[in-house]
């Protein structure tokens, strides 16, 4: 198992690690008193002693308690990023299967229904570019200069100065692109 950066604190969890044994041993350090002689009885030194023994005690506890506190938050996390992960790619999945079929049931509507398509006239190859100026909502765009498209009626748009054409390669989403084109 690597240990990557801790998801909230960002440092890497072996340098998290170091620091809280740091720590812990810092308490153990502060926690003792500074042994002096004593002229006491022994009870009074047995009691200190004790004293000092559940300081440390305690202070090793807590410690403890709170490295198992961060080292199963950061199993939690790292479960819930492993899991946020999996729902994006079966997301994903999902989205291209639908792309996939939807794209599938297009190209079979247009295949089933050719004789609902209006029939060209003649075809004519496209002798200029006019994409830079001419891009209106019924414009067909994306077409090169040599390209050849299927006329399927004169003289439209405004004085009859358009075409209507079919371009006969496929757009991006698989349908014929249709559009008016200056004369």
């Amino acid at each position: 198992c690597q240990l990557g950066p801790h998801p909230v604190f960002g440092l890497p969890q072996h340098t998290m690690a170091l620091q809280a044994l740091r720590s812990i041993s810092m308490a153990v350090r502060r926690a003792r008193p500074a042994l002096r002689p004593s002229s006491s009885s022994s009870w009074q030194s047995h009691t200190d002693q004790r004293t000092l023994d559940l300081r440390v005690a305690n202070v090793l506890i807590a410690s403890g308690t709170a490295m198992m506190a961060i080292g199963g938050y950061s199993m939690y996390m790292e479960h819930q990023v492993a899991q946020i992960r999996e729902e994006m790619w079966d997301d994903l999945a999902a989205l291209e299967r639908t792309r996939r079929q939807n794209a599938e049931e297009r190209q079979k509507r247009l295949r089933e229904q050719p004789e609902t398509r209006e029939q060209e006239l003649y075809r004519a190859r496209i002798t200029r570019d006019v994409s830079s100026v001419f891009n209106g909502p019924v414009a067909l765009k994306n077409v090169r200069v040599g390209e050849v498209v299927g006329v399927l009626e004169e003289d439209v748009g405004p004085r009859g100065d358009y075409i209507r054409v079919r371009s006969t390669e496929a757009g991006k989403d698989g349908e014929a692109k249709e559009g008016w084109y200056p004369k």
